[in-house]
């Protein structure tokens, strides 16, 4: 025997909490009615417990929704009623099954409907366009709503032209961080009202769609080690700039050094006709510019740890060069035991790229017997800093 509260909770958990199958009725693919047995109980059953066979009858008697109840009459032993007893719970459309529901999912399913005539007016398509779009939709925030109602009649396929950032689109009443932020969501409402019509959509995300400029993923810090190339970069001495666009913009100076930690970047003395690039870390896809192939001399400087080695490692590989790395050799690693920690995880580096002195260097830290494998750029000496670029370039200080 089910009662009316878990009768309820049934058709509730099945049809509307379940949101996929909430789409299907919503679109006709789960065709009504909704029939869930109550399991009236058999003469044997009554006779074991006739007072829960009251309260069964009683609960449904008081049940608000009468006209969903069907009842049949049972010819139970004798002495049993068994007249218009509930059997089963009925539903015949969508208004039946949000009579169910408390007051609160039926506030937002009725707000969720407007959305979608609204959108249905903007897009000029059916609903079931944007029923199925009821994950997206349905606990939006009502501002959010409202500036994507907004927004939708402004947007067309290839309005950046591939030169402008999302961030300066041509859009008016809105700003558009939201469209920024909102992008899955506006690229999933566009994405199904094409594929609805039939139309070809060969985008992969709402950047592609508005063609807009890609937004830099990494940057790097650039140093004008030499000051008489401060001028070649109207006198500034460091900058920040997008990784990408080192591919294809060369900096001033013949040499070039690299220097994985940002910190480290500012460790550097000035050398003549060298610049630096810091604080890449793992970012090295710039690596491979021709420039760089191009200059006198290039160095590379990381932390003594597998990551740094595992990074020089694809610097040589991607440049195509056997340049030195700057204090990252076994003597450097041997002079400094109380200055190193313990690496939280570790990388395996390629050492087909490494010269026969770091991989002593690696293999030394790999077997020290109190764990401490990694010595970083900033716990070496400045004088022996100082001195290691002294070798490989022309000091200008001091």
């Amino acid at each position: 025997m089910i009662l009316p509260s878990e009768a309820v909770e049934r058709l509730l958990k099945l049809e509307l909490d379940n949101r996929s199958n909430l789409v299907k009725r919503l679109c006709g693919e789960r065709p009504y009615p909704v029939e869930l047995s109550l399991k009236a109980p058999s003469s044997s059953q009554i006779l074991g417990n006739l007072a829960a066979y009251e309260n069964f009858l009683k609960s449904w008697r008081n049940f608000p929704r009468q006209d969903l109840v069907i009842r049949r009459s049972i010819a139970y032993q004798k002495g049993i009623a068994g007249d218009a007893v509930p059997c089963a719970l009925r539903i015949d459309d969508l208004e039946g099954l949000l009579s169910l529901a408390g007051r609160s999912f039926q506030s937002r399913f009725r707000i969720f409907a407007r959305r979608v005539d609204r959108l249905c007016a903007l897009a000029g398509v059916d609903r079931p366009v944007f029923y199925r779009c009821l994950k997206l939709l349905f606990d939006l925030p009502e501002d959010v709503f409202e500036d994507l109602c907004i927004l939708w009649p402004q947007l067309s396929p290839g309005m950046g032209q591939g030169r402008l950032y999302i961030r300066a689109l041509p859009v008016k009443r809105i700003d558009t961080k939201f469209v920024e932020t909102n992008s899955e969501l506006v690229f999933a409402l566009l994405q199904a009202v094409a594929l609805s019509r039939g139309e070809s959509f060969p985008y992969s995300d709402l950047n592609a769609y508005l063609d807009v400029a890609r937004k830099p993923r990494g940057y790097v810090y650039l140093r004008i080690l030499d000051p008489s190339l401060q001028s070649a970069v109207s006198g500034f001495e460091v900058l920040r700039v997008a990784a990408e666009e080192l591919v294809d913009t060369a900096p001033p100076g013949g040499n070039l050094i690299v220097v994985e930690n940002e910190q480290s970047g500012f460790m550097l003395p000035h050398l003549a006709d060298t610049v630096a690039v810091f604080g890449a870390g793992k970012n090295l896809s710039w690596a491979g510019a021709e420039w760089i192939r191009n200059r006198k001399r290039v160095a590379y400087w990381g932390d003594a740890d597998s990551w740094g080695y595992a990074m020089l490692a694809e610097f040589r590989c991607r440049t195509g060069l056997n340049c030195p790395s700057v204090l990252m050799d076994e003597a450097t690693v041997s002079s400094h035991p109380d200055k190193r920690v313990r690496e939280a995880e570790s990388a395996r580096p390629d050492t087909e790229h490494l010269f026969d002195e770091e991989i002593r260097a690696l293999e030394l830290l790999g077997a020290a017997a109190d764990g401490r494998n990694r010595l970083e750029q900033e716990k070496i000496r400045q004088d022996l800093v100082v001195e290691a670029l002294g070798r490989l370039f022309v000091l200008l200080d001091g």
